[in-house]
């Protein structure tokens, strides 16, 4: 459900700035605003078109061929470790540095 999302909010973006492109195009004088929202239109537009194609050809399988023609073959899903220990360090430290600048401005005021 989550590709889908992206997938569209990419669209939505790549129709808003084909939008603004035609706008500006039609506008006399406009310079260099029509060729840079068509290329954020371009931009957006692919990337929307290939999640779009990458998932159906991984839902259905008469549309594969295709989709791994145009978005390449599926990797293998690796397993990966996240390391639990540093960002919970990380966050222990930020929370001790929080704590000892609020205590260090309560005694500077109180004091």
């Amino acid at each position: 459900m989550g590709i889908w999302i992206s997938c569209g909010i990419a669209a939505l973006i790549a129709a808003a700035s084909a939008y603004v492109a035609y706008l500006a195009y039609t506008v006399e004088g406009a310079g260099g605003g029509f060729w840079f929202f068509t290329a954020f239109a371009l931009f957006f537009g692919a990337a929307a078109a290939g999640v779009a194609i990458g998932a159906l050809g991984r839902r259905y399988p008469a549309f594969r061929p295709f989709a791994e023609k145009v978005v390449g073959k599926p990797e293998e899903p690796r397993v990966r470790f996240v390391p639990h220990w540093q960002m919970m360090t990380a966050i222990v430290v930020l929370l001790a540095v929080l704590a000892a600048a609020i205590v260090s401005a309560l005694v500077g005021v109180l004091f």
